[in-house]
């Protein structure tokens, strides 16, 4: 049964009336039906859900936490007194954090009946039949389409009360050729009219054919397309690294003690926009802070960092609603690049000779300092000649640094996707001159 806004706010009341010390309350549940396939069959369904409740009792500069899944009035309030009693035994922190105060009511309710009926076990099992249904011999497909509704609650004994729901169906599915040539697609949807699994499937089937026995090509320089899932992943570690305040406060960000700077691309506007239709619906971060859009970037200007509020408060500022989970500062997770003017078939025929690359797999981090990643391509590879796709090729590995790559944006798609690869973010496709690939993957016989 999803936690409704009266059992959270029920629950609210119970633990304030019995609360001797500051005390907050995070609800968080999450509900699940997932239809998985592989080897071109569904071979499972399966359904979760479950509800984690987070009770924080502070005192001076000390927090004590204890969390239970059990909702009933006993467990809600042993877990209270669990707290208390911790309480004088615990160190003290940095900082005597104070609570929350901020008593409007932020309500969002968004749980949509009709993704049960476009969406259920059933319809998810037919649609899947039959996107499957349609590959050619030598392909298989794998992945999962689920139905998810998750919940957010926080409440705490000054009366502040939050509640966010929200529904969505994700589609995660490769199809592989016996050779090994692959394409992907990711999509999370949050109206069900949103997503044509068969289509996708279909386009998914397209691309790993067009992958099929792949040219060796050699590390270098080359000016890239960068499909929407490519340029997810770039901008996922743009906002971690770049304007999470733990790693300002650190040193450890490529823009550390550059703000108001202009460091990348005019072309360049990024901002955190949990109010974008296209992006989640959470109004407020897991300390119950309303949460404020930022400008991150400015038409190429370094702008805001997300904080929370510890890390608000060494600062000396206010927290901008960015608390993520405790020790690791502001993160900006609703992350929306502004659209340019050009499309992903003009960038493609405007390059003499280059990459379109689909997307990135196992980036990682370098030097958080630089902002270097690395990665390898994948799903789907291929060269660019005289404005024209040619051939597929072995995947590549790059290595760059994210204020090199964006200052180096020669242009932007109109259109933009909805990416879910860690938050959901909504990107354009992007063109890059001179981008740095540093290794491939197979070596010449």
């Amino acid at each position: 049964m999803m936690l409704s806004k009266d059992m959270a706010y029920q629950a609210f009341e119970l633990i304030g009336k019995h609360a001797r010390f500051d005390t907050a309350v995070l609800m968080a549940f999450g509900e699940e039906g997932l239809t998985r396939f592989a080897n071109s069959e569904i071979h499972q369904n399966v359904y979760h859900a479950d509800t984690e409740i987070r009770i924080s009792v502070t005192q001076g500069k000390k927090t004590a936490t204890v969390t239970t899944n059990q909702l009933d009035d006993a467990a809600l309030l042993d877990a209270l007194k669990k707290a208390e009693d911790i309480l004088p035994f615990l160190p003290e922190g940095e900082f005597a954090l104070p609570p929350v105060l901020d008593d409007q009511e932020i309500l969002i309710e968004a749980h949509e009946a009709s993704f049960e009926t476009t969406f259920g076990i059933e319809e998810r099992a037919t649609l899947l039949a039959r996107a499957i249904g349609t590959l050619p011999d030598g392909f298989k497909a794998a992945g999962s389409l689920s139905l998810s509704h998750e919940v957010r609650a926080y409440g705490n004994n000054h009366g502040v009360r939050r509640y966010c729901s929200d529904s969505s169906v994700s589609l995660s599915g490769m199809v592989m050729h016996d050779s090994g040539a692959s394409a992907y697609v990711g999509r999370t949807v949050t109206h069900p009219g949103e997503l044509d699994v068969v289509a996708e499937m279909d386009a998914v089937c397209r691309k790993a054919a067009r992958s099929l026995s792949p040219a060796m090509l050699e590390p270098g320089d080359y000016d890239v397309v960068l499909e929407p899932m490519a340029v997810e992943a770039l901008i996922f570690y743009t906002g971690y690294l770049g304007f999470g305040s733990l790693h300002h406060e650190t040193g450890t960000s490529c823009f550390a003690g550059k703000l108001g700077e202009k460091l990348i691309g005019e072309n360049i506007t990024l901002t955190d926009d949990h109010t974008h239709p296209m992006t989640r619906a959470f109004p407020f971060d897991f300390e119950g802070e309303r949460r404020q859009k930022l400008t991150l970037i400015d038409h190429g200007v370094i702008g805001e960092i997300a904080h929370d509020r510890m890390t608000a408060a060494r600062s000396g500022r206010k927290t901008t609603g960015h608390g993520f989970s405790a020790g690791n500062g502001g993160i900006p997770f609703h992350l929306v690049m502004e659209a340019g003017d050009s499309s992903l078939a003009e960038m493609i025929h405007s390059t003499k000779r280059g990459l379109l690359v689909s997307r990135f797999h196992y980036m990682n981090v370098v030097s958080p300092r630089e902002g270097l990643l690395t990665a390898l391509t994948r799903d789907g590879l291929f060269l660019i000649e005289d404005g024209v796709v040619t051939h597929p090729v072995h995947n590549l590995r790059f290595t760059d640094s994210l204020p090199r790559i964006l200052s180096h944006v020669v242009a932007l798609s109109a259109e933009r996707t909805r990416t879910d690869g860690g938050f959901p973010s909504y990107v354009p496709a992007m063109k890059v001159k001179d981008f740095h690939f540093t290794g491939k993957t197979q070596i010449e016989d």
